[in-house]
């Protein structure tokens, strides 16, 4: 996740910024969950911005896709933020490239995954979505992700300066990839959040590419080195703070089971 989101904002920013958005891309809550427990989430995510560091080499940002969408189905909010750059920037050729490449990716996962399961994977996926989907919930899904944010006490605050960041002005904001990711990643998420049962680890991509976002507007904008270095040490407290908080309102058998995993590794 690291590599991919250092060399992503390469693109943006120089090595400095990069690597402490990198760095900053691990601090949430949901990221340090997935770093200790067994979850598929971080990989999706992993995986989507290293197809986002090769950007734009159609097919390797495609075969990267592909592989987030195989460790996590609703991984496609970088396919749909690339596309969206390319029509707004009327590059129709390699806007459907990419969709293309992406969807044969996609099948290709499908295929393997339903002949290694013997069919039961495909089984599942529509029992899932016929039995559990409710347009009720689905309706609903934006209050459900707007309170799940809220909860977030490093994501909240961001994620709001993020979307006023991207949206002065609006027209521009259109035909940037970080803006794009971040309103493809958003949609993703309050679609997610439809689904019942989903949690705040479905945060992790959302909170990425907030990250990224703030990144590369703080590289483009001509504030002082002394105020960015102001903003990405509150953002480093940011997530610390709520680290902390969040470690000391678990239970005592959760902390000590944490405690062992960090010794054991």
């Amino acid at each position: 996740l690291c590599v991919g989101v250092y060399f992503f904002l390469r693109q943006y920013a120089g090595g400095a910024l990069s690597l402490s958005g990198a760095l900053l891309s691990l601090g949430a809550i949901p990221v340090q969950h997935a770093l200790v427990t067994t979850r598929g989430d971080l990989l999706g995510t992993a995986f989507t911005f290293a197809g986002l560091a090769l950007f734009p080499r159609v097919l390797p940002m495609a075969a990267f896709f592909a592989l987030a969408f195989s460790a996590k189905i609703t991984a496609v909010y970088g396919m749909l933020a690339v596309t969206a750059f390319f029509l707004a920037a009327r590059r129709w050729r390699e806007a459907a490239q990419l969709a293309a490449a992406t969807a044969a990716g996609y099948a290709l996962v499908i295929l393997v995954s339903a002949y290694l399961s013997d069919g039961r994977i495909l089984e599942g996926l529509f029992s899932f979505g016929y039995k559990e989907f409710d347009s009720a919930v689905l309706l609903a899904s934006p209050m459900l992700t707007y309170k799940m944010i809220r909860q977030d006490a490093t994501l909240a605050p961001l994620l709001v300066l993020a979307v006023a960041v991207s949206l002065v002005p609006l027209r521009d904001s259109l035909r940037e990839l970080t803006s794009l990711l971040l309103a493809c990643t958003l949609l993703v998420t309050v679609v997610i959040f439809a689904m019942p049962g989903t949690d705040y680890n479905h945060l992790i991509d959302l909170y990425v590419a907030t990250v990224v976002l703030l990144i590369a507007h703080l590289a483009a904008s001509r504030i002082e080195l002394r105020h960015g270095v102001a903003f990405l040490t509150l953002m480093a407290l940011l997530a610390t703070t709520e680290m902390a908080w969040h470690f000391k309102l678990w239970t005592p058998t959760d902390q000590k089971s944490l405690l062992q995993h960090l010794e054991r590794t």
